[in-house]
């Protein structure tokens, strides 16, 4: 069934791995690697296009993961912070008429497309401002955003992300889905959560 609106996937790509000591990214997980498992996954969910914010400095050359639902975009300030890829992300989906972005981790590599589907379904339905994803009691990405809200991503700065402002503005309405599994939320930003991770799963 389709989108009753336009979904554009912001995949942020670009960060510059500090806690890692490397490119994160590129380190292998199962039978992909750490930055393409949550790409396959939205690639497969409801997100009717995805736009991969990259920094152009990574080990994967993106190029070779070409689908006709993925564009690559890359940000010349994204060391500056995660506002400034997140303000890419919206300028390139305003370009197409996006009715909302689902923000979306490449180094969240547990997400599932049902879970995508779920917030979609509910922003269709409700049509809130924003629909996110909730561990207990605390949302999470991903998250989606109505095109209400793009002008407020132009408030941030630096690594500030958009949570503080959904939830602190009274006039902003928004719904939450709750997920029990503490493993779709799983983000790796060190080297021994990479280790802890990966010896978990062999």
């Amino acid at each position: 069934m389709e989108n009753n609106h336009y979904i554009v996937g912001i995949y942020l790509a670009a960060g510059n791995s500090r806690r890692m000591g490397r490119d994160k990214l590129s380190l292998p997980l199962l039978d992909s690697i750490l930055g393409i498992r949550a790409l396959q996954t939205a690639l497969h969910s409801k997100i009717n296009h995805i736009m991969m914010i990259t920094s152009g400095k990574s080990n994967l050359s993106w190029s070779h993961y070409s689908h006709n639902k993925l564009s690559i975009v890359t940000c010349e300030q994204s060391h500056k912070g995660i506002s400034f890829s997140l303000k890419k992300g919206i300028a390139e989906a305003k370009k197409i008429n996006a009715d909302g972005v689902m923000i979306l981790l490449a180094d969240q590599p547990f997400i599932k497309a049902s879970m995508l589907n779920e917030l979609i379904d509910l922003f269709d339905k409700e049509q809130p401002h924003y629909v996110a994803s909730s561990y207990q009691n605390i949302i999470r990405p991903p998250l989606l955003i109505g095109k209400v809200l793009f002008s407020f991503v132009d408030q941030l700065s630096g690594d500030r992300g958009l949570k503080h402002i959904l939830t602190n503005d009274p006039q902003i309405i928004g719904k939450s889905v709750p997920f029990e599994d503490e493993k779709l939320f799983i983000d790796i930003d060190t080297r021994e959560e990479y280790r802890e991770i990966s010896d978990k799963l062999t």
